[in-house]
């Protein structure tokens, strides 16, 4: 999986090459952008493009620029180089390589407005190498000026690191360059995974600036990104029968809310679960009977009619002793009938030592039972998305906004459960595993039932033997591929979940 760096992480990187592997600075910075330029270069000839406007902030983006400049102009481009600064202000590696552009030819323009650059002609790409991963605070005079610029110009825009205006540190931001890629030097930053800093990130590739793969190896990030070949399936045993392929049961429903029980059964389903049952008071079985065909419905004691009760509790526990998973929550409405039930099936559930997975409505009920989230362990699987999520820990809404990654990392460190904060994107956390960050996904998973069929896949992978963070990353990995699909065939708004159960299907075949 790849690893995700902050700011100070990239810098301890640095460092480390620097003084223990001995590789001088200003050969990371040539490193860092010949190989940016011979990335633009391929993007130049694809769109025919043969003029570079590059800026350059004072600091080590800025070096980077230079660097890139000098390769672009060498390969025959028409190049236009303006420094947001004067050059007595450029120091250390990025002075060499200004004096280095200077000396082979390039002109240096020094501006403080953007009214000094130069029309950007037809057939040409603007480089942004302003500011780098440490902006703090509000972008404001000559550096906003320029953004704005970048932004109101007719052409294709690369910014170097991080678009300029975004911190590496902080995903929230609601001004900088609008790159239509990005070229982040050695390990992507956290930021260009999260909402809204991605938006400003355009297309993402990772830039080798010579880092030893020693060095790698040694740096540890508890944060990493999720891609397809981190997705393994084990081969099934060749003897496996329905019994042994994972047993699931589901506890939810109510009324007017039943279709997110038979979501999260068709989800287990599809996932591999053997045999799946969905629990239900007994007066909503006709409706699941009538939705499902290859799951199994239990319709269970009731008092009130379509609503989960205490009085299931002994038909509840026969089903969870048989089971290898329970989800629990899918529709389960928030009654203060089924909140009795709801603690006792989750507390026997753990006693056995059964994986349990807590979704949608059982997420309300467990925020306001602090004993049952006390006792839940590393079986144990929340699935909340973020407006669930600030149920248990409300004073983190700001931190859910600007470093969301921390938000959970803080939350999980408390306990053993796994967390699946389900967002864009989904991550997987757990106290001992760090934070795995999904790349999957669109916004037309902003549907109801999107995330009981969630829920219902990871009951389904932890039900065949699957580890719950595993099956968690996983899950989320295969539903966001299946949704990515989906808007390819009949668009963001069109596709159904019936359209993403039909396209988990064909992407579980390429696994």
């Amino acid at each position: 999986m790849m690893k995700i760096v902050s700011n100070a992480q990239m810098r301890e990187m640095d460092n480390s090459a620097i003084n223990n592997f001995g590789i001088p600075g200003i050969v990371l910075m040539e490193n860092a952008g010949r190989n940016t330029a011979e990335s633009i270069l391929e993007i130049c000839e694809q769109l025919g493009i043969y003029r570079a406007c590059i800026l350059c902030g004072k600091g080590n983006n800025g070096g980077d620029g230079f660097v890139i400049a000098r390769y672009l102009f060498k390969a025959g481009l028409d190049v236009d180089v303006f420094l947001a600064a004067q050059t007595k202000d450029i120091k250390g590696d990025a002075r060499v390589n200004l004096d280095i552009c200077r000396n082979s030819g390039i002109e240096i323009i020094e501006i403080n407005s953007a009214d000094q650059i130069k029309d950007v002609k037809e057939n040409s790409i603007i480089i942004d190498a302003l500011l780098g991963t440490g902006v703090k605070g509000e972008i404001k005079g000559a550096y906003a000026d320029l953004i704005h610029w970048i932004n109101q110009q007719d052409a294709f825009v690369c910014s170097v690191d991080v678009p300029s205006g975004i911190s590496g540190d902080d995903a929230f931001s609601n001004f900088a360059v609008e790159a239509d890629v990005t070229f982040t030097m050695g390990v992507p930053k956290l930021s260009q995974f999260f909402y809204p800093a991605r938006t400003f990130t355009g297309d993402l590739e990772i830039i080798d600036i010579g880092f030893p793969d020693k060095l790698e190896h040694q740096f540890q990030s508890k944060i990493h990104a999720v891609y397809e070949d981190d997705i393994v399936f084990p081969d099934p045993d060749p003897v496996l029968y329905k019994h042994s392929a994972g047993k699931v049961f589901i506890l939810g429903g109510s009324p007017g809310l039943t279709g997110a029980v038979v979501l999260a059964s068709k989800g287990a389903s599809l996932a591999g679960a053997g045999l799946v049952y969905a629990g239900v008071a007994s007066s909503l079985n006709p409706v699941i009977e009538n939705k499902l065909t290859e799951q199994m419905s239990l319709p269970l004691p009731e008092k009130k009619q379509g609503i989960l009760d205490i009085i299931a509790l002994d038909t509840v526990k026969e089903k969870i002793d048989w089971s290898d998973t329970l989800l629990i929550g899918p529709g389960m409405g928030r009654n203060e009938e089924s909140f009795e039930l709801f603690e006792t099936a989750i507390s026997y559930a753990v006693q056995t030592e059964k994986i349990v997975i807590i979704d949608a409505d059982g997420l309300y009920f467990l925020s306001k039972a602090n004993n049952i989230l006390q006792m839940l362990n590393e079986n144990c699987i929340l699935t909340p998305h973020h407006g669930e999520f600030l149920r248990f820990d409300p004073e983190v809404a700001e931190k859910l906004k600007h470093q969301p990654w921390e938000a959970l990392q803080n939350f999980s460190n408390k306990s053993m459960f796994v967390t699946n904060l389900k967002g864009a994107p989904s991550m997987v956390c757990q106290k001992q595993q760090g934070v795995y960050i999904n790349t999957t996904g669109n916004p037309g998973l902003a549907k109801g039932g999107s995330g009981d069929l969630l829920g219902g896949m990871i009951a389904g992978m932890t039900s065949a033997g699957m580890d719950p963070v595993n099956a968690c990353i996983s899950a989320n990995f295969i539903h966001g591929k299946a949704a990515d699909n989906a808007l390819e065939k009949f668009g963001m708004r069109a596709f159904s979940l019936d359209d993403l159960v039909n396209e988990i299907k064909i992407v579980f075949k390429d696994f």
